[in-house]
């Protein structure tokens, strides 16, 4: 069986703002305390930064949420479908 946060995903749904959330603040504290260990290594540590926000951002503004997705779709901003999001095609098996 598929877990919930996998089969939203494949719908087109994205994560819930809750996940979303917890995800950012984890990668944050880690890339803070990964700074933090590495701050005598300037270039390492700006890198590593870099790399938190860079992550960050992917999950804040890139990965769809959840609410606003199904809010959208009741307002029939978007029509639900079979079609994966952003253009990906299935694959598909030979019989």
């Amino acid at each position: 069986t598929i877990g919930p946060l996998v089969r939203d995903h494949r719908d087109g749904l994205g994560m819930p703002r809750r996940a979303k959330v917890v995800a950012v603040s984890m990668m944050l504290t880690a890339v803070a305390v990964s700074a933090v260990i590495n701050r005598d290594r300037t270039a390492l540590m700006v890198g590593l930064i870099a790399a938190g926000l860079v992550g960050s951002a992917v999950v804040t503004w890139w990965v769809p949420t959840r609410e606003r997705v199904l809010a959208a779709r009741a307002a029939s901003l978007i029509p639900a479908t079979d079609r994966p999001p952003r253009g990906r095609t299935p694959r598909v098996r030979p019989d």
